[in-house]
């Protein structure tokens, strides 16, 4: 960058540029941890209120709700002057006839007519609409109620799974042409593929962010040497290996083939022996022969790594990067060139890379 800059006559010196370069790197993670820590508060706030009404019990919630939809309708019934209530009318009535029986001494003509009156009072009444009850409107709101907690904030369980994997080799591909021609030559394709496979046994319970022993002087020797059950453990193992071996290369104990144990049985065979689930993630087309061509492959890869916030900061969960020792040796090599970077973005944080299984074991064999 220097030498671009002193190529347009407006060069600095390099203990400038860097300086600058801390300056502008310090300002952007402030930046970022700023915004990291507005997120985290937003968060907290919603987890915040999700969790006090889910701690609430659901029935106060209702009983508030039944009471203020009850006030509304009673005011409403009070508002409406041609839909009076049912006791209004009647009390009413009987002021009617209490003021007419007060005014005259009641006589039989008089006694009649507010029988008569009564009648036409409890006609009204039974001819009247029904009226909402408090228990069936309290019903009413309730479900009302669900309903909306059930469509406004619904609860999302996330089920954390056993983790995965990325796989990826190279795929080369040698197109020949019919027509060979100035423009139309040969092709030499070198790409890479990578799949994702998830992992049959989880390792969630496992710590990632410290070592078992702190220093190897305070690690005991019991923890290490085998003990007098691993060595009994250990020979049955090879027994029931030298079985599988004798009963396939000698001809005349092949009918004991059926008897052999041909898996040793351990505390996950189970989940062992089912098939991988594997997912293909397509071709990028990269050379990873390339410098430029591994450093955009792993940030591929780094796009898939789930991350969360934590302090203030972002923090990447560690996935497994497979390949065999050639993809290994650069994926690490590119890795370690980045290793400087001012945001775990940069630094392509959460990227763990291992050998394959199948050359892990033919390095062993060939060291063997």
């Amino acid at each position: 960058m220097c030498h671009f800059l002193s190529s347009l006559r407006i060069g600095v010196s390099p203990s400038y540029y860097n300086k600058k370069s801390d300056e502008f790197g310090q300002l952007f993670n402030n930046l970022m941890i700023q915004q990291k820590q507005e997120d985290e508060a937003v968060l907290k706030s919603c987890s915040s209120s999700t969790t006090q009404s889910q701690s609430s019990p659901p029935t106060q919630n209702e009983k508030d709700a039944n009471s203020i939809h009850q006030q509304e309708i009673e005011q409403s019934n009070q508002s409406s002057p041609p839909t009076s209530t049912k006791k209004d009318a009647s009390g009413v009535h009987k002021q009617e006839v209490e003021q007419s029986n007060h005014s005259s001494p009641p006589t039989g003509t008089e006694k009649d007519a507010s029988s008569v009156h009564q009648q036409e009072i409890r006609q009204f009444n039974q001819s009247s609409l029904p009226t909402l009850t408090k228990k069936d409107a309290s019903g009413v709101h309730q479900q009302e109620i669900r309903q909306f907690n059930q469509s406004s904030s619904p609860t999302v369980q996330q089920e954390i799974g056993p983790g995965w994997k990325i796989a990826f080799d190279n795929l080369d591909i040698f197109q020949k042409v019919r027509e060979m021609t100035e423009d139309n030559q040969n092709k030499d394709h070198h790409w890479i593929n990578h799949v994702k496979v998830t992992n049959r046994v989880s390792g969630n319970h496992l710590p990632d962010d410290k070592p078992i022993c702190d220093s190897v002087m305070d690690l005991d020797n019991y923890k290490i040497i085998p003990t007098v059950p691993q060595h009994i453990s250990q020979r049955g193992n090879y027994i029931l290996l030298i079985e599988r071996v004798i009963t396939e290369e000698i001809p005349c104990l092949s009918f004991c083939k059926d008897v052999v144990t041909m898996h040793i049985p351990h505390s996950h065979s189970k989940e062992m022996a089912t098939k991988s689930e594997k997912e293909c993630l397509g071709v990028i087309f990269e050379d990873e022969n390339t410098t430029e061509g591994i450093n955009r492959a792993l940030h591929q890869f780094h796009s898939y790594v789930p991350l969360h916030s934590s302090q203030g900061g972002t923090v990447f969960n560690r996935v497994g990067v497979v390949g065999d020792q050639l993809s290994v040796e650069r994926a690490v090599n590119c890795i370690s060139s980045l290793a400087n970077g001012f945001t775990p973005e940069e630094r392509l944080d959460g990227l763990h890379v291992e050998i394959a299984d199948w050359h892990a074991e033919l390095k062993f064999l060939a060291v063997s």
